[in-house]
């Protein structure tokens, strides 16, 4: 009986030993998370035909949900931001809404709403920071365990780019329609690094100013608008595509 028991125990330490060196997966150099305001979920349907890139490279290699669903129900945009990198409700989260009513400060705040000094903005008036934000992000958690990790939001708006970064984010950067030019906060940083500055000096907006927005296979100028908000019927490319075999449902 003692000899079995000492062999279990010699094949339980050789198991054990075995399984301490096999190597785990590579640490990704990168990480992008990316959100699509609107972005429906079919759309991945309807529009699966003109998908050649990233989203079809999603759809065939990552996971595919096909029955994802909220557990808070107001689904507007800065509480999906908070939410999306940090999995607290807006209960937990402390963003309950794009703008909502301070009673301590007695006026209405947006979601990001953050008075100078720290959160003043560059250039620009008023100020935007993470500060509302009550809990921690994939990023700051990332920030915490990886010592050297950078972390960057970019965006059209403030709050995207700087809910879904959190707090130990290392920049974020958002257009500012009012001044046609990318901007940051004082949170992160008292000026725009020279790469941003360069590329405001570029107005790049004029080129588009003007512009008249077409499908992308239109062949001249007399293609209809494109509108993806239409009531029609899926098309029989959509009815007949499938998520591929492992997909996430």
């Amino acid at each position: 009986m003692l000899r079995r028991r000492k062999l279990l125990c010699l094949l339980a330490l050789a198991a054990a030993l075995g399984w301490a060196q096999v190597p785990g997966p590579a640490r990704p150099r990168l990480v992008l998370a990316v959100i699509v305001d609107q972005f429906r979920y079919d759309y991945l349907l309807r529009f699966r035909a003109d998908y050649h890139g990233g989203l079809a490279r999603l759809l065939e290699r990552g996971a595919f949900f096909t029955d994802a669903h909220y557990l808070h129900a107001y689904t507007v945009t800065a509480v999906g931001h908070a939410t999306f990198l940090t999995g607290a409700t807006p209960s937990e989260s402390g963003i309950v809404g794009n703008e909502w009513y301070d009673r301590g400060a007695g006026k209405t705040v947006t979601s990001v709403t953050d008075a100078p000094p720290g959160g003043g903005r560059a250039p620009g008036a008023g100020g935007s920071s993470p500060r509302r934000l009550l809990v921690s992000t994939v990023g700051d958690e990332v920030k915490m365990g990886i010592p050297g990790s950078k972390v960057i939001g970019i965006s059209i708006k403030d709050r995207a780019a700087i809910l879904p970064s959190g707090h130990m984010a290392d920049a974020a950067y958002w257009y500012d329609a009012a001044s046609n030019r990318w901007v940051t906060s004082s949170y992160y940083r008292g000026d725009l690094p020279a790469w941003v500055k360069s590329l405001n000096d570029e107005k790049i907006y004029q080129r588009y100013e003007r512009a008249r927005w077409l499908p992308v296979d239109s062949t001249n100028d007399s293609g209809a608008a494109f509108c993806t908000m239409a009531a029609e019927p899926p098309s029989a490319t959509a009815r007949a595509w499938k998520p591929p075999r492992g997909a996430m449902k």
